[in-house]
């Protein structure tokens, strides 16, 4: 639309353009922002799920690991065997754990990236389209 609109000779770009289609065009955009921006909260928001699962997650399975030590340990004979047991269900609870943490933010550090990028494209194009509304007020004065 602004492209293809008519120039003034002699005035740095100014130009005739259809103030409909532009006011349209901007209400298009001002109805998108509202959308990108509960996106953004709601990426946010699930990060903050993501993380309170993957560390409730962990403290059960450290929570069931130590409930198995507790257990093997009250039994004298097993008492060897049962902390080897433990100490490789507690490593192995810990690294799943940090597997689980490290996926959970990969996850979550992803979204972010695509929903900053989204919302810096939003802004990008209202900063534009306000930059060329500005230029059809002052072509009006």
């Amino acid at each position: 639309m602004f492209e293809s609109a008519w120039r003034f000779p002699l005035t740095r770009g100014k130009a005739f353009v259809d103030v409909d289609k532009a006011l349209d065009l901007l209400f298009k955009l001002g109805d998108s922002l509202p959308s990108e921006i509960e996106q953004a909260k709601k990426v946010v928001a699930d990060r903050k799920k993501i993380l309170n699962d993957a560390k409730e997650e962990s403290k059960q399975m450290l929570q069931v690991t130590e409930e198995k030590i507790k257990l093997m340990l009250s039994k004298d004979e097993f008492l060897k065997r049962a902390k080897e047991v433990a100490e490789n269900l507690v490593r192995e609870s810990r690294n799943e754990a940090k597997e689980i943490k490290k996926a959970a933010s990969g996850y979550v550090e992803d979204i972010s990236r695509n929903a900053e990028k989204a919302l810096a494209e939003s802004m990008a194009s209202i900063r534009e389209m306000r930059r060329k509304v500005r230029g059809i007020k002052s072509e009006e004065n």
